[in-house]
C-alpha cells in the first residue's frame, strides 16, 4: 500500500516534526503510544 501526504515540517518545542494526519494513523493500525514507526519520505522542493 501506497499513501501520499503533503506536510510541512512544524516546530515541536526545540524540535522539528511533521503533523501525521488521523485517517492515515488508522488507516495504517497505528495507536498514539507505538514506539517504533518506520517511513519512507521522498524529499521534493517546491516553490509554493
Amino acid at each position: 500500500m501506497s499513501t501520499v501526504i503533503r506536510t510541512r515540517i512544524i516546530k515541536i518545542g526545540n524540535s522539528q516534526g511533521i503533523r501525521i494526519p488521523k485517517t492515515l494513523l488508522e488507516q495504517g493500525g497505528i495507536q498514539t503510544e507505538d514506539e517504533s514507526l518506520y517511513f519512507h519520505i521522498d524529499y521534493c522542493a517546491d516553490d509554493n
